[in-house]
């Protein structure tokens, strides 16, 4: 039986690049996702082409939130008690990467370069809105809707620091 899922968490590895025999390009990772009865891990693998490049974008340590199709099961350490595991086949991937560049995009910004973007939210939110600094022509630039735009531009560690 395969669940509808959307999970969160941190790479535990860099996510890794591979071929199948019929040169079909896919990802593999492993995600860490914390739950009420402790850290669960979780693999991953994604082949739709969006999927498979957004992760291979990222890091281990990296935060990523997962949409797909999962599969639970146990898995048996060689010490120790049983643990859930978690299968995905992943349909979409978000980070913190794609959500800069999908709000410079709504922006207008037009670049998809981190620095750049990073570059950009930084310019926008050194006037506070309202804010003229002696330009009484100028005004806010217009806020994209409730969104991708509404998102931190850092997502926290578990101990609280954005780094």
């Amino acid at each position: 039986m395969a669940l509808d899922v959307l999970v969160q968490g941190r790479l535990t590895e860099a996510p890794e690049s591979r071929t199948a025999r019929t040169g079909t390009p896919f990802a593999l990772a492993q995600v860490s996702v914390t739950m009420e009865e402790g850290d669960v891990l979780a693999s991953v693998i994604a082949f739709r082409p969006e999927a498979v490049a957004a992760l291979l974008a990222l890091d281990k340590g990296d935060a990523v939130a997962i949409a797909g199709r999962a599969k639970v099961g146990v898995w048996q350490p060689r010490e120790g008690e049983p643990r859930a595991s978690l299968s995905i086949s992943a349909d979409a991937v978000l980070s913190v990467y794609v959500i800069r560049r999908k709000r410079a995009a709504v922006q207008g910004d037009g670049h998809d370069t981190d620095s750049e973007t990073r570059a950009s939210v930084d310019r926008a939110s050194e006037l506070p809105h309202g804010s003229d600094r002696g330009n009484r022509a100028r005004r806010p630039a217009p806020q994209p809707a409730a969104g991708v735009g509404d998102m931190p531009d850092d997502l926290p560690w578990p101990d609280g620091d954005t780094r």
